[in-house]
């Protein structure tokens, strides 16, 4: 029901999900996994959907996203809406690459 009349895109965010990633990114591409080029590349998906307003649902990683969006004052997102929010991605990145404790080991 709340989604009647509305468009959704779910997307898996560039190494995340199913989409593909680099091999030894840390090495190949940096830049690649940084809270800046994540929020490029969410307003590159939204330029080519061409929507003239829209409301952001974050879930764990995409929370951290959705607000580093919602900081880009962009005037067509109405509403930032986020479940089980992470607000401190650096940190959450330092779990990421954690070679002892794997996928959450420093946190």
């Amino acid at each position: 029901q709340a989604c009647r009349g509305r468009d959704v895109v779910f997307y898996d965010q560039v190494g995340t999900g199913q989409s593909s990633s680099p091999s030894n990114p840390r090495q190949t591409a940096p830049w690649l996994f940084t809270v800046d080029y994540y929020v490029e590349e969410l307003n590159a998906l939204l330029e080519v959907l061409g929507w003239s307003a829209f409301h952001l649902f974050g879930h764990s990683w995409g929370t951290v996203v959705g607000q580093a969006y919602a900081l880009t004052h962009d005037p067509r997102l109405r509403a930032v809406i986020l479940a089980g929010p992470l607000s401190d991605a650096e940190l959450y990145i330092e779990a990421q690459w954690d070679e002892h404790g794997g996928n959450i080991g420093s946190l």
